[in-house]
């Protein structure tokens, strides 16, 4: 069972509606609005692929557009190799993020946060010794974005 979490903030004086959740960051104002997904991994990889390019571009337009907020990029694994190796995996991943961003976006540094959380935040029962799909462990093989500073 996953838990949906979401996180809803006004911010009237930049008129940007905030609306954040374990799978999405969606943002509106007056005129224009844009949905990000998290984005996805391949096992034992931190690149970036074409379709996490496309999200990540979203954040770009969002950061440029509200150049009042922050975002942490919070990595995961799934469970299919060591505790201590997933963590480092997933801080590769969290920077590969920051560093489209700032490489691509031309996005500040000091606006983006890289985290790494491991095998810590499973989403579902893919745990150690837990047998799952493929698609089941893919899941777990993500980036979300949460707004830190608005």
């Amino acid at each position: 069972m996953s838990i949906l979490v979401i996180y809803i903030i006004y911010c009237m004086y930049y008129d940007c509606f905030f609306m954040m959740s374990s799978s999405c960051v969606y943002i509106r104002s007056s005129s224009w609005e844009l949905q990000v997904n998290n984005i996805y991994f391949e096992l034992d990889k931190h690149n970036i692929t074409y379709k996490a390019a496309l999200e990540l571009n979203k954040v770009i337009i969002i950061m440029e557009r509200c150049e009042n907020i922050d975002i942490i990029a919070s990595s995961h694994t799934d469970s299919r190799a060591s505790h201590t190796y997933n963590q480092a995996l997933s801080q590769r991943r969290a920077q590969a993020t920051v560093d489209y961003l700032t490489n691509v976006g031309n996005i500040s540094s000091s606006r983006l946060k890289a985290i790494g959380f491991g095998e810590k935040r499973l989403i579902n029962r893919c745990a150690d010794d837990v047998k799952c799909s493929e698609a089941e462990h893919q899941q777990n093989r993500r980036t979300q974005f949460v707004i830190s500073n608005y």
